[in-house]
């Protein structure tokens, strides 16, 4: 489950507000900014770049925050980056 929202804390920014549970099944809301690209596109973690936060979400869809961390993926996502 996931919500994608205005930033509280950067104005004209967004956040992924994600449910995720830990090791032990214990659930708690993970919020991560969603930052621009110079060139277009977003990222949250800057070894994963899309084209926008569409392409983001679908990236991110179905996979735990956890395990293995948002940073740990290091794949592309289904789209170049090339400009919104």
């Amino acid at each position: 489950m996931f919500l994608v929202r205005e930033s509280e804390s950067v104005a004209g920014s967004y956040s992924l507000s994600m449910l995720d549970a830990d090791v032990n099944g214990v659930h708690q809301v993970k919020h991560y900014r969603i930052r621009d690209l110079e060139d277009g596109g977003v990222y949250i973690s800057p070894r994963l770049r899309c084209t926008d936060i569409a392409d983001l979400i679908q990236h991110y869809s179905g996979r735990s925050a956890t395990v293995g961390g948002l940073n740990g993926y290091s794949s592309v996502c289904s789209s170049e980056v090339n400009g919104l």
